[in-house]
């Protein structure tokens, strides 16, 4: 494994082919991993119909799954999950209040085990989603 160092600067906004290069991952997803980089670069998009919420300094970011009920054991999902338990993947989070616009926060860490909350599907039936709490790592 390479060492990998990310080369953009939290607060500035970037395009979906400028972070998909960045990070060698899909420019598709909300969550994208990288097995070269052992990256997660994970899209709170707020112009999408997940809920993803902040409280203080913490981002309450909405697992993977658009229809029925989401789990742990689902693609991404389970290595964010994961990563609490002890893996070295790096979690890097961004954020879209304007469609096309990317804002990097940096590199956060899962704060708080994820827990079950209900929310609408894409659907708009009920169903539970997990919640990831993320909070941005201190230099």
């Amino acid at each position: 494994m390479t060492n990998f160092t990310v080369n953009l600067t939290p607060g500035n906004t970037y395009t979906n082919k400028e972070l998909s290069a960045a990070f060698n991952v899909s420019n598709m997803g909300g969550m994208r991993y990288s097995k070269k980089n052992n990256a997660l670069v994970l899209i709170s998009d707020h112009t999408k119909g997940y809920d993803d919420h902040r409280e203080h300094n913490i981002l309450y970011y909405t697992g993977m799954g658009k229809y029925g009920d989401q789990s742990l054991d689902f693609g991404q999902n389970k290595r964010l999950q994961s990563v609490s338990i002890a893996t070295a993947t790096n979690i890097y989070l961004f954020e879209v209040l304007k469609k096309t616009e990317y804002i990097y926060r940096g590199p956060v860490t899962l704060c708080q085990e994820p827990f079950q909350e209900q929310q609408l599907d894409f659907d708009e039936k009920p169903r539970k989603v997990w919640i990831f709490p993320l909070k941005i790592k201190q230099a």
